[in-house]
């Protein structure tokens, strides 16, 4: 059996498997079922900084979504010495079932997978056609290129009349898309994006539903818009993340690069963005305020980044990521917000152990489904 400082070490380095990752999460929360912390508010500011400084600058590790009171009761029996954790209690047995059961029924996270759907009504599975083929060459070629993405070259001189394509993901999928003038889009889960297969006028305009990541390619005389919900966002050339999915009360709207206009229909108001400004509008109001925007476009770039971001938000995105379903147990507080990054190249038990090290949740995962639990609260107490 390992030692709690030989996994604590390959942890610092990337190296813990999924199931020496949950076992150390085991001993933590062990150590916070068994030592009540006497810590003062200075001891628990200080044990924060020195976790922080042990663990947070390493990018090719899981980062802990962290709940500072249980880091504080485990630091009340972990002595920090030569840059290293040390365990004062000795360790737990590991749990043999529950890590069989984290094995067998653990997720494989979601990968580049999307149907287009011609004007004809004709299906073309993406995730199925190899890199470098030609889809189609009628009006516009269309082809899959060496990265995967799917690219559309206009044919000015096609008399064909414009047809109308979308591209659509399922749970567990994503896409990237190169539309006709050059401008990128790169769509989120569960989202379609529906556009022209080649642009005319004067106007560029494609329709959203769900989530997208456009870099939009510069043409001052013909500007691009893009509708979604309840809302049109008018540019001429930027890079924008929109998120609007039907089943969430607002829409958002984050400004990476340019200037972006956001016009509301129903409220009968536009708005002008400037560079780290996102706009959030649900029926009857329209916020603007500067947000990280790393963290709003963290999906794009291949990663959950969570601010203070609430239970049932996080498990939402986790959901559509990874092709889950989410139950609570009567009772679980779903506004109890987390801190954290973490790949998500990772498999799913690697995400809900570090969401489970906080010792305020359980998750038991089998046949696609996420069972969210409070652990017994006479053994939870800090």
């Amino acid at each position: 059996m390992k030692e709690p400082k030989e996994l604590l070490e390959k942890y610092k380095s990337g190296l813990c498997s999924p199931e020496e990752l949950a076992l150390l999460h085991r001993w933590i929360h062990h150590i916070h079922l068994n030592q009540p912390s006497s810590l003062s508010e200075e001891e628990l500011n200080r044990a924060k900084v020195d976790f922080e400084k042990q663990f947070a600058t390493q990018t090719t590790v899981v980062r802990s979504l962290v709940n500072w009171k249980t880091i504080a009761a485990a630091a009340s029996v972990i002595l920090l010495l030569g840059g290293g954790f040390y365990f004062i209690s000795g360790p737990v047995a590991p749990d043999i079932e529950s890590t069989a059961l984290v094995s067998e029924n653990d997720v494989l996270p979601g990968g580049d997978v999307a149907i287009l759907t011609m004007e004809d009504g004709k299906k073309v599975n993406l995730d199925s056609i190899s890199e470098g083929s030609v889809i189609s060459q009628t009006g516009s070629k269309i082809t899959k290129n060496e990265e995967g993405a799917l690219v559309y070259t206009a044919d000015p001189q096609s008399a064909l009349s414009i047809a109308y394509h979308t591209v659509e993901t399922p749970s567990k999928g994503q896409y990237r898309i190169v539309l006709p003038d050059g401008t990128k889009v790169w769509v989120n889960s569960e989202s379609s994006l529906k556009f022209p297969t080649r642009f005319a006028g004067a106007a560029r305009e494609v329709e959203l539903d769900g989530e997208a990541y456009f870099e939009v390619a510069k043409d001052s005389s013909r500007p691009f818009f893009v509708q979604s919900k309840s809302q049109k966002v008018e540019v001429l050339g930027t890079h924008f993340n929109i998120k609007s999915y039907r089943d969430e009360p607002y829409e958002k709207t984050t400004l990476l690069e340019g200037a972006v206009k956001v016009s509301y229909a129903n409220l009968s108001i536009s708005r002008i963005l400037k560079p780290g400004d996102q706009a959030t509008v649900s029926d009857d109001r329209c916020a603007v305020r500067a947000v990280d925007v790393e963290q709003a476009i963290d999906w794009k770039n291949g990663d959950f980044i969570f601010r203070e971001e609430s239970l049932v938000h996080i498990m939402k995105r986790v959901s559509r990521w990874y092709g889950v379903d989410v139950a609570y147990e009567r009772g679980v507080d779903l506004s109890q917000t987390f801190s954290g990054q973490v790949s998500r190249s990772k498999n799913l038990s690697e995400v809900i152990a570090c969401l489970e090290s906080t010792g305020d949740l359980k998750f038991v995962t089998k046949n696609n489904k996420i069972w969210i639990t409070k652990t017994n609260p006479k053994t939870n107490e800090i």
